[in-house]
């Protein structure tokens, strides 16, 4: 549980973006979750480090999400202090030509399908493997999301990473470790014993291609999603049915 100095501090900083004994369950796909000690919603990526350096000085135990999809919160809640992306980190630019492709950046907090979207308009191939797929780009890299016909790792050039101790680091694909629905940070990329990195955004390596064939590949990709998940509840993006 949070004090009452801590509570005081947290409303003076970020006033309506902190919300005290929030219900998870408004902030997951599953729609299932206990209450977090506090909820907060930075609007600027400095507000972002600056409350992840304040829980450590305080000693005070935080979790960093994005969209909240592929998230199971226990019916306990969480202790400590939830931190939401989506506010502070959802841009998305071209950047230029990189060392295999076109490369395209996108910050953590930025939606799974506004990617996607901005590749197809922009006559990118690459990332309509990803068509469907719920969540925000930093979860998608985490879990190294995909489907079959692609996932992140096959297009991912690069990641910046914010470390436990402050400061920030870009690790390149090859110092990544990439299984099935998994990506673990290689030993000397991180600060041992000092926490786990929260990764900041990331490069994409995307090649040029026809925007209105793109489209076209992307509204039956969508179509055949639909026929096969469901829609419009509670879900974690992907089940499965039982064909017996």
């Amino acid at each position: 549980m949070l004090d009452s100095d801590s509570k005081i501090w947290l409303e003076s900083r970020f006033k309506n973006n902190v919300r005290f004994d929030e219900s998870m369950s408004r902030h997951t796909s599953l729609r299932v979750g206990g209450n977090a000690d506090a909820f907060v919603m930075p609007e600027k990526p400095e507000d972002l480090v600056e409350i992840i350096r304040w829980c450590q000085q305080k000693d005070i135990p935080c979790l960093v999400i994005g969209d909240g999809t592929n998230l199971l919160v226990k019916d306990s809640g969480i202790r400590g202090i939830v931190i939401v992306l989506t506010k502070c980190l959802k841009s998305i630019n071209k950047r230029g030509i990189g060392r295999d492709g076109v490369i395209v950046t996108a910050l953590a907090g930025a939606r799974m399908q506004a990617l996607c979207s901005f590749a197809v308009k922009n006559g990118l191939k690459g990332m309509n493997f990803a068509i469907g797929i719920p969540g925000t780009v930093g979860g998608g890299i985490m879990m190294n999301a995909g489907t079959a016909h692609g996932s992140i790792k096959d297009v991912l050039d690069s990641i910046k990473i914010l470390l436990p101790a402050g400061h920030t680091k870009i690790i390149m694909r090859e110092n990544l470790n990439f299984d099935y629905r998994r990506l673990s940070l290689k030993d000397e990329v991180k600060e041992v014993n000092q926490g786990l990195p929260i990764i900041l955004g990331a490069c994409f390596c995307l090649h040029p291609s026809d925007p209105q064939k793109l489209q076209k590949d992307a509204e039956e990709i969508l179509k055949v999603r639909k026929a096969r998940q469901p829609s419009g509840l509670p879900s974690a993006g992907c089940f499965f049915k039982n064909p017996l």
